[in-house]
């Protein structure tokens, strides 16, 4: 810890960033859990879903199997994305240096991608409860109403397609251990930058671990 994407104002990397998960942007975890349980309680499911991260529609299948339970997790992911885009509603703050980031990306002519397991409603709602310009993005990868913990190597490898770089063009930041696998699998170099749902999770040694994306306004010189 105790660095940002930028070790010193002005100074980028790559002219190519993706940007590994809408958690990069905003602590959601959370709110995706909240909504999940939600949702499993209004269709009369006593359990709770124990996991700190996001569940797409076959974790959920998975886990109600495990406990012996029936029900239509398509529906049950639909219901909680709902209601986490109702949460999300008056709005949510940006992780920090998340607006600096972006804006330093954006001047110094940087391509820009963002790579989610959330569907785009969700995205949507994630970028604008945040108050991030989605302008800023070149572009935005989906996960469609599957979703999961985190994109694959072929999410990040598409994202390269669409910002039209090579591997060694690029730089991603995602919020897990698994994403931050992805990136690499992909050919990406990749840092981590984990919230409150992936805090507790290990990186490697090898992996440059954020606490923020860009230094402190103050500490800027244009």
């Amino acid at each position: 810890m105790g660095q940002g994407l930028f070790p010193e104002p002005g100074v980028t990397f790559m002219p190519a960033f993706i940007i590994g998960s809408t958690g990069v942007l905003a602590d959601t975890d959370d709110h995706h859990r909240r909504a999940l349980d939600a949702a499993l309680s209004e269709a009369g499911h006593g359990w709770r879903w124990s996991a700190p991260v996001p569940a797409g529609r076959g974790a959920i299948k998975e886990a109600a199997a495990a406990r012996g339970a029936r029900l239509d997790a398509g529906a049950i992911r639909a219901r909680a994305s709902e209601l986490f885009r109702e949460a999300l509603a008056p709005g949510i703050a940006p992780r920090p240096g998340v607006i600096d980031a972006l804006d330093e990306m954006r001047r110094g002519g940087r391509s820009l991608a963002l790579v989610s397991t959330a569907s785009r409603a969700d995205i949507d709602a994630t970028i604008e409860a945040a108050g991030i310009d989605a302008g800023a993005f070149d572009a935005i990868l989906d996960g469609g109403e599957d979703g999961g913990a985190a994109p694959g190597p072929a999410r990040f490898a598409e994202a390269l397609g669409r910002l039209e770089a090579e591997a060694g063009d690029a730089l991603a930041v995602s919020d897990s251990p698994e994403g931050v696998a992805a990136a690499r699998a992909a050919g990406i170099d990749c840092m981590a930058f984990p919230g409150a749902g992936h805090a507790a999770q290990d990186f490697d040694r090898e992996t440059v671990v954020l606490d923020r994306l860009a230094p402190a306004p103050a500490t800027r010189s244009d």
